[in-house]
């Protein structure tokens, strides 16, 4: 999806306003994607076209967005994470920092991205993998909860679903991010007793599928002993927590 930069004004206006001023190149790449309404059309430019995250950001806040509006931005940004060939973190990044600005946001990219879930097919599981990374860089950035993953019965997974799930946990657990951040962003679930389900869901996942992946990929995984690492805090944080639901022998 890469196309020039830096072809949008920075002045306040409403998304036709936008239009006005974008190239004939952006607009036909807007509706081959599907944009099939002003708002989404300019929301697509947007990020096409911005310099950086901090620039796309700049430039949704100055569109007059009403109501349930911020739903379009978000349904943009999925499809384009999603369309890229490869994972793109600009996307993550300017999520993280929508999802600072206004809750509205952390909302919506959550029931997104449980409909992306819910919507898993062996067809489209190579787009989802894409959508796996995004989740699990905002869980890290702690823009979404790891109680998001509820979405899931992660005891009872088909084959492609089960590729969205491993590449989760292996994305989170291979973030650079300080030890003290991976530990949190397990403790805020496992402290969280109505959860027990999911905790014990994450638990068997992380010992019986991820170990078993891990210790046979290691010559594969450039980040193996962060993710080895990462992923023996995680099973102890949740241990803990079954146990002390006595949930766990």
């Amino acid at each position: 999806l890469a196309v020039p930069r830096g072809q949008l004004g920075a002045r306040s206006a409403d998304a036709a306003s936008y239009l006005d001023d974008v190239g004939q190149e952006i607009l036909q790449l807007a509706n081959q994607q599907r944009m099939n309404t002003d708002l989404r059309r300019a929301i697509f430019c947007i990020l096409m076209t911005a310099e950086d995250y901090v620039d796309a950001f700049e430039k949704l806040l100055k569109l007059k967005l009403k109501g349930k509006q911020d739903r379009d931005v978000v349904s943009v940004i999925m499809h384009c994470v999603a369309m890229e060939k490869q994972y793109n973190p600009y996307y993550e990044v300017l999520a993280s920092k929508l999802c600072s600005f206004s809750n509205n946001y952390r909302f919506s990219f959550r029931y997104a991205i449980w409909d992306k879930v819910r919507d898993l097919t062996p067809e489209n599981v190579a787009k989802s993998v894409n959508v796996s990374k995004f989740f699990a860089g905002l869980v890290v950035r702690f823009s979404l909860s790891l109680s998001a993953v509820k979405v899931a019965d992660l005891t009872a997974l088909d084959p492609h679903e089960m590729v969205f799930w491993r590449v989760f946990f292996l994305q989170v657990l291979g973030a650079k991010a300080s030890t003290e951040d991976i530990i949190s962003v397990f403790e805020r679930v496992a402290a969280q007793e109505e959860l027990v389900g999911l905790i014990q869901g994450m638990h068997l996942f992380l010992t019986s599928n991820l170990g078993a992946i891990v210790r046979e990929k290691k010559e594969k995984l450039p980040n193996y002993v962060r993710v080895k690492a990462n992923l023996k805090l995680a099973r102890g944080v949740l241990k803990k927590s079954l146990l002390s639901y006595t949930m766990l022998d």
